[in-house]
């Protein structure tokens, strides 16, 4: 990524471990944008507490603020897994300049995300033709 990058909004989307936030902690550093990853909302003073009874709270949050961001001018970038795309609608209405990316990677969940619910997330995936694709660290 670098400074010639100039969507408005960004998203990216991956399986959990997939290297969607490092990817998009590279994109804000790198290319000036606010990120806003869903799993910010889940961290606390005592590190990372993924409560699933907050979810929609979580995604409300992320959603605005994106919006916030949008609607001040900034350019953002959106992290979260978004196995269906109806899940990206509300982002991708934000603005008309939007990018997708995929992370395909293998690094392993860093927030220890059980194997079984990482595999009913990818038998869920929905693919987003049009997006970038990211298959770094991939194991074989």
């Amino acid at each position: 990524m670098n400074e010639n990058f100039d969507a408005m909004v960004v998203i990216v989307r991956g399986l959990p471990g997939s290297g969607k936030s490092t990817l998009a902690r590279e994109i804000a550093r790198s290319c000036g944008y606010l990120n806003v990853d869903l799993d910010m909302y889940f961290e606390t003073g005592k590190g990372y507490v993924h409560d699933r009874s907050l979810l929609m709270e979580a995604i409300e949050w992320q959603f605005r603020a994106a919006r916030d961001a949008v609607w001040a001018g900034k350019k953002v970038v959106v992290t979260s897994v978004f196995t269906r795309l109806a899940h990206m609608d509300r982002i991708v209405g934000l603005h008309d300049s939007v990018a997708f990316i995929e992370c395909f990677g293998d690094f392993g969940s860093t927030h220890n995300v059980p194997s079984e619910v990482v595999e009913r997330m990818r038998a869920e995936w929905e693919p987003f033709e049009g997006s970038i694709r990211i298959f770094e660290g991939q194991h074989a």
